[in-house]
């Protein structure tokens, strides 16, 4: 029981917990803007910054699968052809679909991730710490 509550214990008086919600805020919205623009480069490393973020959360025996899936987006071909340039010149539609596809479902994962930690929505039980506290 001891050892329990050493694990819960805060280690230092400061954490980052309020920095990385703000960046995690900050590179959702940016990986919304960038699917909608279709501004593929821009967005897989967007996703790669996502990823870097929300690594420390992923469970251990999965993050290999995770860490291959983000190699696979970034050893497509298509990404280091300095001639495509992704905005209708050099690429076909059914290719920028597909690649836009592959972008989509790894943020998926991604989000999944997020969801997975408890970080999207407050439990019914955690709404007041959510929200703060509303008592005078």
């Amino acid at each position: 029981m001891t050892e329990e509550l050493d694990i819960l214990t805060p280690k230092a008086k400061f954490n980052f917990s309020l920095s990385l919600l703000n960046r995690l805020n900050e590179l959702l919205k940016d990986c919304n803007d960038l699917s909608r623009e279709k501004d593929l480069p821009s967005w897989r490393d967007t996703l790669k910054c996502l990823y870097r973020e929300l690594s420390p959360l992923i469970d251990k025996k999965k993050i290999s699968n995770y860490d291959k899936m983000m190699k696979e987006i970034f050893n497509i071909d298509i990404f280091k052809n300095p001639n495509i340039k992704f905005n209708g010149i050099g690429i076909n539609k059914e290719e920028y679909n597909k690649l836009g596809a592959k972008l989509h479902d790894w943020e998926i994962e991604l989000r999944k991730i997020i969801n997975d930690n408890d970080m999207y929505m407050a439990k019914k039980d955690q709404i007041e710490h959510a929200i703060g506290d509303m008592e005078d």
